[in-house]
């Protein structure tokens, strides 16, 4: 039987019904009606003292948790679904948070910049990342998983300022998990600082992979990593769904590494900004390195590959891929 690997999962129907119990309760005692009620504030203290972008990081935790309370409600519920692309879908849900989070950040900060899934699809364009400050939002990272009612789903969102991430938020309501990182003042999981594991072998390893939206060409390169992985002995591969919790579970320890963009030449290229930004800063605040699979490090805009891993994985795992990729 495998050791704990990290903070453990919450229940997500345990926690939906405490909510759903609470909100009963308050309802019951009228607590509601008598008197505002402000939720207390969960950015983490040692981030909350650290003068780093205070407002900034309370209004994007604010976001987050409001968007993941429109997440619960829908994820068992019925859904408008609409495609953009080949096993790429979006929902009203994704639409609606989008707007919900930027109304937000756009009332508080009207000279930032704004990179969002779903405008971006709808515009056919992603914008250019400038010095300004800019946040890159997805509203529902892992809709496949949400439309399917699987509770591996979050609300991602990351600021840039001069071009870097600097502050990440990510938010799963099902299990009631906030991840949030600020550059040079740690990572953290509900209020408890963020480690990466400490594995220094494959075969020790827990590797996540995504094969996402690839139906085509590249199918046998998604196939063939996995084949040389199992071949050099890792422990275990995963999917769950999700980029941005991907890179939470590495910063958490609970996984090893992740890995995305060996299908480029196909439709699976590596993920995009809004899958990479508040994770980027959650990672490296918590110790992972971030590659590409050259060796290189990590470019937000580069969508052909990458790696996320625990420093003492990055090289073995990173030769296995490009050998199985070549």
């Amino acid at each position: 039987v495998s050791a704990p690997r990290g903070p453990s999962l919450n229940s997500a129907m345990q926690n939906k019904h405490v909510l759903a119990a609470g909100a009963l309760a308050l309802g019951a005692l009228g607590l509601a009606a008598a008197r505002p009620w402000k939720r207390r504030s969960r950015v983490p203290r040692q981030l909350a003292v650290s003068g780093e972008l205070t407002r900034e990081l309370e209004l994007a935790v604010e976001l987050a948790l409001a968007a993941g309370e429109k997440i619960l409600e829908a994820i068992d519920g019925a859904k408008k679904i609409t495609s953009k692309g080949v096993a790429d879908l979006v929902t009203a849900t994704d639409k609606a948070n989008e707007d919900l989070i930027f109304k937000g950040l756009r009332e508080a900060f009207p000279d930032h910049s704004f990179i969002g899934e779903e405008s971006s699809a709808e515009s056919g364009a992603v914008a250019a990342l400038t010095d300004t400050p800019t946040w890159i939002v997805d509203p529902i990272d892992g809709t496949t998983n949400f439309v399917s009612g699987i509770p591996l789903t979050c609300v991602s969102i990351g600021l840039c300022v001069g071009g870097k991430p600097v502050l990440g938020v990510v938010y799963n309501p099902c299990s009631d998990e906030l991840y949030v990182g600020l550059k040079g003042h740690g990572s953290y999981l509900n209020g408890v600082r963020l480690q990466v594991g400490d594995t220094d072998t494959l075969a020790d390893a827990v590797v996540i992979q995504e094969y996402g939206y690839e139906r085509e060409d590249g199918i046998l390169a998604l196939m063939s990593t996995s084949a040389a992985l199992l071949g050099n002995k890792v422990r275990a591969l995963r999917q769950f769904g999700s980029g941005a919790l991907d890179i939470c579970f590495v910063a958490a320890g609970r996984c090893d590494a992740v890995y995305a963009g060996v299908a480029h030449s196909g439709l699976c290229s590596a993920w995009w900004p809004w899958d990479y930004c508040a994770g980027i800063v959650i990672g490296e605040e918590a110790g992972c390195v971030f590659k590409n699979f050259a060796g290189e490090d990590f470019d937000l805009f580069y969508r052909k590959n990458f790696i996320c891993a625990a420093p003492g994985i990055m090289e073995e795992l990173r030769a296995v891929l490009n050998s199985a990729a070549s």
